[in-house]
């Protein structure tokens, strides 16, 4: 998808070793490592949203997978039939 920042996604968090990861700022992450948004709540909506989002870029990177293997499908047989 064009419109999106580099997938996959991560997060990263500023809480205190051996604190719960959701007690600090919860940040979300490009491919890049370049902060593209920030997950506000309680420490576990954090990251439980954060979770939901990472599932999500996995989702989409999955999709893109399909798609461009179909569109390679539909290339290869428009060849054979002359269609190229």
């Amino acid at each position: 998808m064009k419109h999106l920042p580099p997938l996959p996604w991560s997060y990263s968090t500023n809480a205190p070793a051996g604190q719960h990861e959701g007690k600090g700022f919860v940040y979300l992450l490009d491919a890049n490592g370049r902060k593209i948004g920030t997950f506000w709540g309680n420490p576990d909506e954090k990251m439980a949203t954060a979770q939901m989002v990472m599932d999500a870029s996995e989702d989409i990177i999955s999709r893109e997978r399909e798609i461009a293997q179909a569109a390679e499908c539909n290339a290869e047989y428009a060849k054979s039939r002359g269609n190229a």
